[in-house]
């Protein structure tokens, strides 16, 4: 694997890690929900765009060869 594919896989699953404690924090309610509205509809923005571009990267590694 080239050097800039290993970063591709490298960031991806950084981000994968990222998206998960997002989402967990967003669903955990409780402290989700003692933040002022448009902090909660920002990070739910956050979390989608961050969902964009975990696709974008799988992708790319699947071009590369890498099972997603």
């Amino acid at each position: 694997m080239e050097p800039w594919q290993q970063r591709v896989v490298d960031e991806q699953g950084e981000l994968a890690a990222r998206i998960n404690r997002l989402t967990a924090f967003i669903q955990s309610g409780g402290p989700f929900n003692l933040l002022p509205l448009t902090d909660q509809h920002l990070m739910v923005e956050q979390l989608r765009l961050m969902n964009d571009l975990n696709e974008i990267l799988r992708r790319r590694m699947a071009r590369f060869g890498v099972p997603t």
